[in-house]
């Protein structure tokens, strides 16, 4: 595919399928979702990452004279690894701050006191939502179970927003111009004259 399809269209087709596959976990994401439509968006996104992934380095190399491209090609990686990890951090963060909010404000309306509302939103924090599972299997806590799920579906959904965001952000930054090919920027090499004929 990548010898039919132009750099250029295959970097801005990438974009385009991970904010669908970002937002759409964002409209499929409920606490009674089946796995099928968000392995759907999550398929959709792996494709975009992979077309962007590929022509990353195209871009960024474009324009670098080729003996500056072993520097250019480390700075994109590192620029890259730091975007990653800022990235996975800003997300984890909106996460767990909203499932500890939503699930702390969900049992004060239910009725629970502060204290209660506060342990049980730190065991099910803490856990990254593993606790679910046991508060689920007892009659006593299913409803905190419950309210946990519907606050890590709110963490998902507004995770999926923002990254699609972030990414649809990186859109006027996609260049204008057709991305040279290996051959097209290679100089041409000389053509030397014919010997003059007596």
């Amino acid at each position: 595919m990548a010898a039919k399809v132009p750099p250029l269209a295959m970097l801005r087709l990438g974009p385009a399928l991970e904010v669908v596959g970002l937002a759409g976990i964002g409209l499929v994401a409920s606490p009674d979702s089946s796995w099928w439509p968000v392995s759907l968006v999550l398929f959709l996104y792996g494709i975009g990452v992979g077309f962007a992934t590929v022509q990353v380095i195209n871009v960024v190399l474009n324009d670098v004279p080729e003996h500056s491209s072993g520097q250019a090609s480390g700075v994109q990686s590192a620029f890259r690894q730091l975007g990653s990890a800022m990235g996975i951090a800003l997300l984890t963060t909106v996460f767990f701050t909203t499932l500890g909010t939503k699930l702390h404000g969900r049992l004060a309306d239910a009725g629970l006191s502060a204290a209660q509302s506060d342990k049980l939103t730190s065991v099910v924090t803490d856990s990254a939502g593993a606790a679910i599972g046991p508060l689920a299997d007892h009659p006593q806590t299913a409803p905190v179970a419950e309210a946990a799920r519907a606050a890590m579906t709110d963490g998902v959904v507004l995770g999926g927003y923002i990254a699609a965001a972030f990414v649809a952000l990186g859109f006027p930054g996609l260049p204008s111009t057709p991305i040279r090919s290996a051959d097209d920027s290679a100089d041409p090499a000389p053509v030397e004259a014919e010997p003059a004929r007596p």
